[in-house]
């Protein structure tokens, strides 16, 4: 748990490493789930930092990483759907 808030108040120089530092705290610490507000700051970083380097980076070899980490913010957020669902929405926010 120390080891994720540390490696979350460090600065980001090179993301790549930053990510993948960050990604093998969470999967390596057992207790990072006790925390839920830490656990969700860290999916939000990773997130945000990802959908930085595809869109404003221009950094389109890592649009499949975006993509699961997209997936991986639903998770948390307990938004994820049945297909069929998501689909039916996907085409009432494109409008009519």
């Amino acid at each position: 748990m120390e080891r994720l808030r540390e490696i979350l108040r460090r600065e980001k120089r090179d993301e790549l490493s930053f990510l993948r530092e960050l990604l093998e705290a969470l999967i390596s610490e057992e207790d990072v789930y006790s925390d839920e507000l830490l656990f969700r700051d860290a999916i939000e970083e990773i997130y945000g930092t990802l959908k930085g380097l595809v869109f404003e980076k221009g950094r389109r070899d890592l649009i499949p990483a975006y993509e699961d980490a997209v997936l991986l913010r639903s998770l948390v957020a307990r938004k994820v759907k049945e297909p069929r669902e998501l689909m039916d929405d996907m085409i009432k926010k494109l409008g009519a």
